[in-house]
């Protein structure tokens, strides 16, 4: 298989920064949502040394970071909450010694002051007072709902803009030594969203490029397979065409062994015509001698048979070439023929000869 070319190293290198960069973002958004979250509440806080027989938060106070929230109250014994107007809460407690939160400086503190610093340290009964329409008791720490006071005060339409909080106990301790307000906090890191979008797009080109530089591998592969399976035709081929020519070349011998078969079937036939030119000519010979005409006749009839192998009769043309000639070049007639044995003797062998 071929190797990744430089561009295909690069795009999947691209890839994998872009996927690590992208998993990155989507986990900053996250720590942006949790560990790097701000606060979703914030709390304001007083801590009293002596704050007398009675604690008043004025009103309104407690709503300062909206109508949710919790009040917490921590008290050296059971803790009563109770909701009246300002003037009510005012004229019951005269000059008692007693300690007012007046407001958030902050978000983190409530802001006290002692009243009558030198005025009695005790109330009759607090909780039990008939001036109170509702007196929230429970054990320290108590936790009231600001959602619970704001319905208490009338809601949206209240009788007056907001009621004061008295808070006591039995009277005769301390009301209260610690006293905060919790609100919540729709907070979030801004940059969290643009986090999320950038890391979730980063990741996904990087998906991309992965799965066309899988694409491409996988073409590259199918390439490098298309080209072996070429490259195995082409020697098969090759292959195939040695063996059929050596196939041809150990066929050649055999044909040329059955040449001079053909040749040896040839050769006998010839002989056989040459033995039988040879038995003509000696029966020519011994006719001659006993008669020549009949000799002359019979060379006549037989000279072409012995040549072609059949035999018929001689057309006047062919027996016109085998008259003697005499020296004039003129042909001799039989009387002279016949006289002159010796000439007669010749004649068979000129026009065998012709």
């Amino acid at each position: 298989m071929p190797k990744p070319e430089g561009g295909t190293t690069v795009r999947r290198l691209l890839a994998v920064a872009l996927v690590v960069l992208g998993l990155g973002g989507l986990l900053l958004g996250r720590l942006g949502e949790t560990v790097w979250a701000p606060e979703t509440e914030r709390t304001a806080a007083v801590q009293l040394d002596d704050s007398g027989p009675a604690v008043v938060i004025d009103p309104g106070v407690v709503y300062v970071g909206g109508h949710e929230g919790t009040l917490t109250v921590t008290g050296p014994a059971d803790v009563s909450v109770i909701s009246a107007p300002k003037d009510d809460v005012a004229a019951y407690l005269g000059d008692t010694r007693h300690t007012e939160i007046t407001g958030v400086p902050d978000w983190a503190t409530l802001t006290a002051k002692d009243v009558s610093a030198d005025g009695d340290a005790t109330l009759p009964d607090p909780a039990g007072a008939d001036l109170w329409r509702t007196v929230r008791t429970s054990a320290s720490p108590a936790e009231i709902s600001l959602a619970e006071l704001w319905k208490a005060d009338g809601g949206a339409k209240p009788a007056q803009p907001y009621q004061a909080i008295l808070i006591v106990t039995d009277g005769t301790q301390p009301a209260a030594t610690e006293v905060s307000v919790t609100w919540p906090v729709e907070a979030a890191n801004a940059w969290v969203p643009y986090a999320y979008v950038i890391g979730a797009v980063l990741a996904v080109l990087g998906l991309v490029l992965f799965v066309i530089d899988f694409s491409a591998a996988r073409t590259r592969r199918q390439a490098a397979e298309d080209e072996l399976d070429a490259e195995a035709a082409d020697t098969a081929a090759v292959e195939t065409e040695a063996v059929e020519t050596s196939a041809e070349a150990v066929d050649a011998p055999a044909e040329d062994d059955d040449a001079p078969a053909e040749g040896a079937v040839a050769a006998p036939a010839e002989a056989a015509a040459s033995e039988d030119d040879a038995a003509d000519a000696s029966r020519v010979e011994e006719t001659t001698e006993a008669d020549p005409a009949s000799a002359e006749e019979e060379h006549r009839t037989r000279v072409v048979p012995a040549r072609t192998g059949r035999h018929r009769a001689l057309s006047a043309e062919e027996t016109d070439l085998l008259t003697p000639l005499d020296a004039d070049g003129q042909p001799q007639d039989a009387a002279e023929h016949s006289s002159d044995p010796a000439e007669t003797d010749t004649a068979p062998e000129e026009g065998e000869n012709r």
